[in-house]
């Protein structure tokens, strides 16, 4: 990075304008910070999207066997293996699945739309 700092690094000083895929912001737009915890991009010219999994949407015992199964296995396939695992586990849906709760859809769904329109944009 060109002023030294790392943009997937968690104590970045907020507000700190740093370099972003390479290119610098011409007018400050687009930036790293954080508020001590996951660091945020911000662009106008960019798309995002966050992905939210419920703690118990992958059981402990199916994460240790899958562990296991990795090591068998050659190293440059590994990752490919996990995530077509993981993806395919987590649309198993196990778990409570408590989002099927009515009651608590509502909650997370008004949580996403609190800020809609004036922090971001919410497309879907």
């Amino acid at each position: 990075m060109a002023n030294g700092m790392n943009p997937g690094n968690a104590n970045l000083p907020i507000g700190a304008g740093t370099v972003a895929n390479g290119v610098e912001s011409v007018d400050g737009s687009t930036r790293w910070h954080s508020r001590g915890y996951l660091p945020h991009f911000e662009s106008p010219l960019t798309m995002q999207h966050v992905t939210f999994h419920l703690a118990d949407s992958l059981p402990q015992d199916l994460l240790r066997s899958l562990r296991a199964e990795l090591e068998a296995l050659p190293e440059r396939t590994r990752d490919t293996e996990r995530r077509r695992k993981l993806d395919e586990w987590i649309d198993a849906g196990y778990g409570a699945c408590i989002l099927r709760r009515a009651g608590v859809a509502a909650l997370v769904e008004s949580a996403f739309l609190y800020f809609d329109g004036r922090r971001y944009r919410l497309i879907a």
